[in-house]
């Protein structure tokens, strides 16, 4: 059917996600009714070409890692890097970003190092300790995605006798001497 893998690239399942895509955005659009600045971090379970990332653009989601960190990827599967996992942002909030990108511990790290038990080393006399620790490094099969924002309001003044408020939040005051 419409999931079916079709061969273009886009892998099985295509129409699902975008109809997930689309949910998503419906989403977006009811959060923007309170408040228009709106990000979306996670596995999207696409990569950043697929048709679901393109319906997430074209419905007014920005890519910060393409912007920030081009050709970053978040995952590997069978010596091919990609990226599955993003970071997405109204228009409105493009202007507090100040960076994107991704924080590579686990998507390149050896299977033997994995949190999965199908491949963990056990510790033994004869091979040494267990290589996999708890640590970030080879937590998950992805990166984790990051995104930097600066949310401080600027107030101005001007040269005159200004009555400036402030924000329960983080202000910058400008103003004119």
């Amino acid at each position: 059917g419409a999931d079916a893998d079709k061969g273009d690239g886009q892998g099985c399942w295509n129409a699902t996600r975008v109809a997930q895509a689309r949910a998503l955005l419906g989403f977006v659009t009811q959060l923007q009714a309170t408040d228009p600045d709106v990000i979306v971090v996670g596995d999207v379970n696409a990569y950043a070409f697929e048709d679901p990332l393109l319906a997430l653009a074209a419905g007014g989601l920005h890519d910060l890692i393409e912007r920030h960190a081009r050709g970053a990827h978040t995952f590997v599967f069978s010596g091919q890097a990609g990226r599955l996992d993003h970071v997405l942002a109204t228009a409105t909030l493009l202007p507090h970003v100040t960076g994107a990108g991704t924080w590579a511990i686990n998507a390149d790290e050896p299977s033997i190092l994995d949190y999965n038990l199908e491949f963990r080393q056990p510790a033994c006399a004869a091979c040494g300790p267990a290589l996999y620790t708890p640590t970030p490094w080879r937590a998950a099969d992805h990166d984790p995605v990051l995104a930097g924002l600066s949310l401080v309001r600027v107030i101005d003044g001007t040269a005159g006798r200004d009555r400036l408020s402030g924000t329960p939040g983080d202000d910058r005051i400008h103003f004119v001497q």
